[in-house]
Parts: C-alpha cells; sequence; structure tokens
C-alpha cells in the first residue's frame, strides 16, 4: 500500500476515495467512470452528462484496486474504468499493468470479493470521446439488468494490507 509516487501510493488513492465517496452529491447506484488526466479526464463532462460520476486519476495504470472495490461497496451500481489504449499511455505500461492486476491476479489484484460483472475496463483516448460514451451506455444497460448492489461502508479495506512485518509470526 505505501509503494508508489508520491501522492499516488496505496494509502492515499484509499484516502482519496474515502474522501470523494464521503461528498454528499453522491447518489446510490450510480455508475463512477474513473478517467486519466491525459486520456478520458478530457471529455470528463460528456461522461458526467451522460449520467456518471467522474473520478479523475493521473494514470489508470497506477490505480489501486482497492479504490474499485471502496467503490462498490459505497453504492456505486458500477466501475468503469477508462485507461489508455496499450501502447499509447503517457505512463508507458500502464494500461498493461492494470489489467494485470484486474484479471490476472498481479499484485495488488482485484480481490475475488468483488463482483466482476460490476467492472470494466475500457481503453480509450482522449480523441475518443465517442467510444468512450458508447462504452458508458452499454455498460449502464448491463448493470441495470443486476439486482441492486449491495452496500457496506463500514468494511476495512486497509485491514486486508498489513504493513510489512505485521503478519504472524512477527
Amino acid at each position: 500500500m505505501g509503494v508508489g509516487p508520491p501522492g499516488r501510493t496505496g494509502r492515499d488513492q484509499i484516502a482519496h476515495v474515502q474522501e470523494f465517496l464521503a461528498t454528499p452529491v453522491r447518489r446510490a447506484g450510480e455508475v463512477v467512470a474513473i478517467c486519466c488526466d491525459r486520456g478520458a479526464g478530457a471529455y470528463g463532462s460528456t461522461l458526467s452528462a451522460e449520467g456518471a460520476a467522474i473520478y479523475a486519476v493521473d494514470c489508470a495504470g497506477n490505480l489501486h484496486t482497492s479504490v474499485i472495490e471502496m467503490l462498490l461497496r459505497g453504492g456505486s451500481s458500477g466501475v468503469l474504468v477508462l485507461a489508455c489504449p496499450p501502447r499509447d499511455c503517457w505512463n508507458r505500461e500502464g494500461p498493461r499493468w492494470l489489467v494485470e492486476r484486474m484479471y490476472h491476479e498481479r499484485e495488488a489484484e482485484l480481490q475475488a470479493r468483488v463482483d466482476r460483472d460490476r467492472v470494466r475496463v475500457v481503453h480509450a483516448t482522449a480523441a475518443e470521446p465517442d467510444q468512450a460514451v458508447a462504452a458508458l451506455r452499454t455498460f449502464a444497460a448491463t448493470l441495470s439488468t443486476l439486482s441492486a448492489p449491495a452496500v457496506d461502508r463500514t468494511a476495512d479495506i486497509q485491514a486486508v494490507c498489513e504493513p510489512a512485518g505485521a503478519g504472524a509470526g512477527s
């Protein structure tokens, strides 16, 4: 949780998502679109007009999967991660590592307890708002067929990640 550039560690990201969830404008059942500053963030207002709550990040490649889990536990019906296309990311291989954490159990992996039907990763550049809007609409339609999400704001995601040396036998 403590590894990463200043301001972008897992702990920093947990604190940021907690602030996001605490804002009074959050609506139960909303779709959250996680947008890279140099990618989909360029048309965040368009996605917002389509009903998405915009969650801006520096790079989706650095996104800790606990953020996604917290958004879902906090009442979002789904999380759409709009990442740069592979081989076209400002931060080099960010999209590759994101997909590895999301779907292939790379460290900081998306936990098995997270409903994968409520999470999507879509690659879109800053010049592809139509593609992102279409993905949002399709995802929202899929989410509307699912039962209401379970809300559990009491879950302590950080407890899953123990500081080095804090485990059994230390």
